[in-house]
């Protein structure tokens, strides 16, 4: 190989007399400047003789090869990750001769005519406002570049685009700074904290239907938030106006009336307004509404304004109760929910503890009476049941849980090494 470089180089000398020769060895620095210019000229020769070290002494060629170095040559104790071989001499196993040690990334520019690229897992990366992609780089089946992300946008516009709006504006992963993108999230989080009130999920529009709302208005060519951007800054007024979504657009068409007085925001108990949350989520443990109480403040709670729940789920509970009680007192009260709604607004008003109120009404309207230990008060969906949240100076969560008793006990553990707080106040 090297008579037959130096020959070439003779014949090219008598064209290019600028082209100088040298007998004399290369020196260190020379090697190291000249190696990969030199390996990488040899290497667009040798595309299929590339391999990559599997384990131990194997090597992965092209085609799904396995292959091992030559013991004589001079790479043979080194496991270079990566290498190429002037020929492969197969016996009784696969030898790889004449080797020298690679780069994989000399291997894709000198290749780009021969290699095959496959794209996985598109998805939108809020960091850098696109839709990434990995990508896969194989040679002849050789596996040159495991996962490298790539701008998919400049793979499959049209997919990327789709991933863009679905992950970006649908689920509300989009940070950038169209308004109307912020405003349009704003209104889906209170139309939803509806539904979490309501324990109804038949208010919001569904995914697909607000993924046609945006594919509608927006140009095929927004795939990232600098391109949904770029357009918003150029976009009509008229356009810009369209972004905004209203909340007819956003809610069902036979979505339920909602009353916000049946599903306030605080509970009043001993003259303090404690806040409440709510969530729809069954089987969470903060499932249906949380009251957020001090922990300092535990003691003021009572049972029996905590049984009352709030307007909006009180019917419910009534029901529940009524349907839960042993099969012979329950039989003088159905049909249940007709029962219910003839002592409810009574039962609604009255401050008497709830079961001592619902088993008045119940006599009264029946004739029948309720003992108390005939209430199964465990057998009712958490939600249905408050779940207490108790909080530190700091608004920590402490403790949480539907006992009342077992809450308190927990919270005056927790004050036992808490200085008081008017002490701290003088």
């Amino acid at each position: 190989m090297h008579r037959q470089l130096v020959i070439a180089c003779k014949a090219w000398r008598t064209q290019t007399p600028d082209v100088e020769a040298s007998d004399s060895p290369a020196t260190d620095d020379q090697k190291s400047l000249k190696y990969q210019a030199l390996h990488e000229s040899l290497l667009s020769g040798f595309l299929s003789n590339i391999a990559r070290h599997d384990e131990k002494r194997d090597y992965l060629a092209c085609r799904n090869k396995k292959i091992q170095i030559y013991p004589g040559s001079g790479i043979a104790k080194s496991k270079v990750k990566w290498l190429m071989s002037a020929e492969l001499v197969e016996t009784q196993q696969v030898f790889a001769r004449m080797n020298a040690r690679i780069e994989a990334g000399w291997v894709e520019p000198l290749a780009s005519h021969l290699i095959k690229k496959s794209w996985s897992e598109p998805h939108y990366q809020r960091k850098r406002g696109q839709v990434l992609a990995y990508e896969k780089v194989t040679l002849y089946g050789l596996e040159i570049v495991a996962k490298r992300l790539v701008n998919f946008s400049s793979v499959n516009e049209v997919v990327a685009r789709e991933v863009f709006i679905r992950s970006a504006l649908v689920e509300g992963e989009y940070r950038g700074r169209v308004k109307a993108i912020k405003l349009n999230h704003a209104a889906l989080q209170e139309l939803e904290k509806i539904e979490d009130r309501t324990r109804r999920k038949d208010v919001v529009i569904d995914d697909e239907a607000l993924y046609s709302l945006y594919d509608g208005l927006l140009p095929k060519h927004v795939v990232s938030d600098a391109a949904l951007e770029k357009w918003y800054r150029q976009a009509s007024e008229n356009d810009k106006l369209r972004l905004v979504f209203s909340e007819e657009q956003l809610k069902l068409d036979n979505a339920a009336s909602f009353d916000a007085g049946m599903f306030p925001d605080t509970l009043e108990n001993n003259g303090i307004k404690f806040p409440l949350t709510y969530s729809f989520k069954p089987g969470a443990a903060e499932d249906g509404i949380s009251i957020n109480v001090p922990a300092r403040a535990a003691r003021q709670v009572t049972a029996a304004r905590l049984e009352k729940l709030v307007p909006g789920l009180l019917k419910e509970k009534c029901t529940q109760l009524i349907k839960n009680l042993p099969r012979t007192l329950r039989k003088h009260f159905v049909p249940v929910p007709d029962t219910v709604n003839k002592i409810f607004e009574k039962v609604e008003s009255s401050t008497d503890p709830l079961l001592e109120s619902l088993a008045a009404q119940l006599k009264y309207l029946t004739g029948v009476n309720v003992p108390i230990e005939a209430w199964n008060v465990d057998l009712l969906d958490d939600h249905l049941r408050l779940n207490i949240r108790v909080l530190d100076d700091n608004g920590k969560l402490i403790t949480q849980g539907r006992d009342l008793v077992k809450v308190v006990e927990k919270a005056d553990e927790y004050l036992k090494d808490k200085p008081d707080a008017d002490a701290q106040d003088s």
